[in-house]
């Protein structure tokens, strides 16, 4: 029996894009931000808490007034920063 020449399996696979370069990360610090874009970012945050109490089930642990509860907020936040930078 003949030996098969197998191809290179790194051959087999496209080329990665090139990275770009990392961004600065955001910072969310509420009290810092003008009107305009504290009310740009809690939008941001409150499309992500509908996606999160939806997703898992949370709507009896976060409440429709979530964004009312300024400790809330911040735990929202944080939660929210870590997820975008994972």
């Amino acid at each position: 029996m003949s030996d098969l020449a197998l191809p290179n399996p790194a051959g087999l696979w496209p080329t990665p894009p090139v990275a770009a370069p990392p961004s600065e990360p955001q910072r969310w610090v509420w009290v810092a931000m003008d009107p305009a874009d504290r009310q740009a970012r809690l939008r941001e945050l409150g499309e992500w808490v509908d996606w999160l109490r939806t997703t898992f089930e949370l709507h009896n642990k976060i409440t429709h007034c979530w964004y009312r509860h300024s400790a809330v907020v911040e735990h929202l936040t944080a939660l929210y920063a870590g997820w975008t930078r994972t």
